[in-house]
């Protein structure tokens, strides 16, 4: 045989070798498999096969398939080309590569492969992989529509759309095309200044959707339409992603139209939850599409109707909508549910129960010992470890070692949790979501609220324990003490209301209203126009709006979805409406330093 022929025999055997390992992990993580890519080696010295494999976790898609195959071949690929052992003895020789990504709406893994033997940066062939490992060989795609044609769907869906504005733009013709089972885009010509497109006959569109309205479509949406504007979310509509067909659409020239079976957004949810271990039931409650998710005791309640609206207008497949906007909220709940479960070991003299679907109630012979939200513990972890159930139990007030409770008579400067230097600080939260929590630690209600003192160090904000205080005064004394060198830690900064407003992210960054002088430091900081007072909306625990002026109703709904969907991929189990605002004086002392989270 040929060195040509093995090395030819050999490039088939690993790209069969690839596909049964691709195939087996694809049935195992569904609709969560990431994209893998493996490239072959031969080592000159001693003829061995080296595989180095890949895996892109972050879920992150091209902005289409053009763009995905020009950094598979400028950078991925040619640095796999001049890859170099470590291992001195080896010299490897590249032979070949296979780049795969999983594509759900249809059921297709998808390989593109690339070969050192054929002396060609491109990709040398295209493959698509169903789900009995049958392969066929495709022609490399050179537009979404070519894609979409040999796959049944469309790679990046936004590309997607942008296609069909081109094609409409062209000739004004209709064009309907299916995403995926239960899910069809559209796209027409407009008529500018029409208000409610979904209320205009249209001859040419119900033809185009006669026979599926018989297979159960319910939900018809027309994209970047006045009634959109409404819904509860304004980030990564059309206008961030259409590019130059944003101002067509917006000046009612094309309409953009979605039909929807949402049965088929369900079963897509159904899929991930059986993925990720956990039961669900589905229910229409209030006219809303509501989803009840258990792990073990534990449960969380979520709108499916809006998070499948909120996909639709940003331009997600079903799959993508389930994995972007469900996904964390399940992977917290599997967290707490595993937490639990290592709780219940640590702490077996005592009876775990729980409460609110979230709420660990821990008592001891009748007696509460006290009550924690365990959603509020998970979600920024790599994992439930031995060590940081360890942190947990002090932060709940009990020793890692012997299981009994701590004496919670610490210092005012030392983290209960981890002894890291701290100060006293001051957070608000609406009373009727912190429970028991209301009678055991040191705070004053307000109206709804509560506000109460924690302990705090760089990674734990812990509640003092009121139990045994006589009055606040020593914690208050503490807590001004420590405002001079408070540090406001920022994630994310948005304009609101044509820029004459700031919305902020941070972690409390909600109770900052509590302040004056950390205010002024932080209104300082954001540039807004030197004023004597302003105006401080506390939208959820991480997120505060500052504005020289009253906003308007309109304005602060904006500001609070566009708050809900940063805080849905950051801080899911937070999302608790604060729903405070105040006047602040800012002639007052500035207070604390801000900095943005590296």
């Amino acid at each position: 045989m040929s060195n040509h022929q093995s090395r030819d025999e050999q490039v088939i055997q690993f790209r069969k070798s690839f596909r049964r390992s691709r195939l087996k992990f694809v049935q195992e993580h569904g609709i969560c498999s990431y994209d893998q890519a493996q490239t072959l080696y031969i080592c000159r010295n001693t003829s061995r096969e080296i595989i180095i494999t890949d895996a892109f976790f972050s879920g992150e898609q091209s902005e289409s398939v053009e763009i995905l195959l020009n950094s598979l071949k400028t950078i991925w690929w040619p640095g796999r080309l001049g890859f170099k052992s470590d291992d001195k003895a080896l010299d490897l020789e590249p032979i070949c590569a296979v780049y795969a990504r999983f594509l759900p709406e249809v059921g297709f893994d998808y390989t593109i492969e690339f070969s050192a033997l054929e002396e060609t940066e491109q990709p040398v062939r295209c493959w698509r992989v169903d789900g009995r490992g049958k392969a066929t060989k495709l022609k490399t795609p050179a537009n979404e529509s070519m894609f979409h044609g040999q796959t049944g769907t469309f790679y990046q869906l936004r590309s997607g759309w942008r296609w069909l504005c081109s094609e409409v733009s062209k000739d004004g013709r209709l064009r309907v095309e299916e995403v995926e089972s239960g899910y069809y885009i559209g796209v027409r010509r407009g008529v500018p200044g029409d208000s409610d497109p979904a209320a205009r006959v249209d001859e040419q569109l119900e033809a185009a959707f006669s026979q599926t309205l018989d297979y159960g479509f319910d939900l018809l949406e027309f994209i970047g339409s006045s009634q959109a504007e409404m819904y509860p979310f304004q980030s990564e509509q059309y206008h961030t992603w259409l590019h130059e067909f944003t101002e067509p659409v917006r000046s009612g020239q094309i309409d953009l139209f979605a039909l929807v079976r949402s049965a088929s957004f369900e079963a897509t949810v159904l899929e991930l939850c059986d993925i990720k271990e956990c039961e669900i039931d589905i229910e229409s409650k209030d006219d809303q599409f509501v989803a009840l998710i258990h792990k073990g005791p534990i449960s969380i309640e979520l709108d499916l109707g809006r998070l499948l609206l909120r996909g639709i207008h940003t331009g997600r497949t079903l799959s993508r909508s389930a994995n972007d906007f469900v996904g964390p909220h399940i992977d917290d709940l599997v967290d707490a549910d595993s937490l639990f479960n290592a709780l219940g070991q640590r702490l077996n003299q005592y009876q775990l129960k729980i409460e609110d679907r979230t709420t660990l109630v821990i008592d001891d012979n009748q007696q509460t010992l006290g009550s924690w939200n365990l959603l509020s513990f998970v979600g920024q972890q790599a994992g439930i470890g031995h060590g940081y159930v360890d942190g947990i139990m002090r932060l709940m007030g009990f020793d890692p070692e012997t299981g009994k409770p701590l004496d919670r008579k610490h210092d005012l400067d030392t983290c209960p949790v981890c002894g890291r230097d701290a100060q006293i600080s001051k957070l608000i939260r609406p009373a009727r979501r912190l429970g028991r929590l209301n009678d055991s630690i040191a705070g004053i209600k307000i109206g709804e609220h509560l506000v109460y003192y924690t302990t705090a160090c760089e990674l734990h904000s812990t509640p003092v324990d009121g139990t045994h205080l006589t009055d606040l005064a020593a914690l208050e004394a503490a807590y001004k003490a420590s405002q001079e060198n408070a540090v406001t830690t920022l994630i994310h900064q948005e304009s609101i209301d044509d820029g004459t407003a700031e919305m902020v992210i941070g972690f409390d960054a909600g109770s900052l209203l509590l302040e004056p002088g950390r205010v002024k430091t932080l209104y300082a900081f954001l540039g807004l126009p030197e004023t004597e007072s302003c105006q401080a909306y506390g939208l959820y625990p991480d997120a505060l709006v500052l504005a020289p002026n009253e906003l308007s109703a309109d304005a602060r709904r904006r500001a609070t979805s566009l708050a809900q969907e940063y805080l849905e991929k950051l801080y899911p189990e937070r999302i608790v409406p604060l729903d405070v605002g105040r006047q602040i004086s800012l002639d007052t002392p500035a207070l604390g330093t801000v900095k943005w989270q590296q």
